[in-house]
């Protein structure tokens, strides 16, 4: 699973793209963005983590499709959920943890600072995972 930030703009324009013409363009995105949306496979704990802490962020769901395993997130969704994550420190997901799990942590912290990047530049992403 990764985000990648973009301008409204750049999502406007890949909604209208086929599959192939989106990853491209996301490989190259990455390439220059100096914040990380890259979660490796930590969405899945991740997202337990958050239904077990009541969290509302649902990393499979709050996106819109847009392709075979790419999902387009607002610039609401964006800040909403730098909002909701700002709210949760890991030490309030921690307990649900079955054991201390720094990798779960290091990816948490990822997705913190992704979105936070993201919100205070007023950008949208795009997620991708498969």
């Amino acid at each position: 699973m990764a985000f990648t930030k973009v301008t409204p703009e750049e999502l406007a324009w890949a909604e209208r793209q086929d599959d192939d013409a989106i990853e491209e363009f996301l490989w190259a995105k990455e390439e220059v963005e100096e914040v990380s949306g890259y979660l490796d496979k930590a969405g899945r704990d991740l997202q337990e983590l958050f239904d077990l802490a009541g969290l509302r962020v649902d990393l499979r769901e709050d996106g819109e499709i847009m392709g075979d395993g790419i999902f387009s997130w607002s610039k609401k969704q964006v800040a909403t959920t730098a909002e909701a994550l700002r709210s949760m420190p890991f030490e309030r997901l921690e307990p649900h943890l079955d054991a201390a799990d720094e990798y779960v942590k290091n990816y948490y912290g990822t997705l913190v600072a992704f979105f936070e990047d993201a919100a205070a530049s007023e950008a949208a992403a795009i997620m991708t995972y498969g």
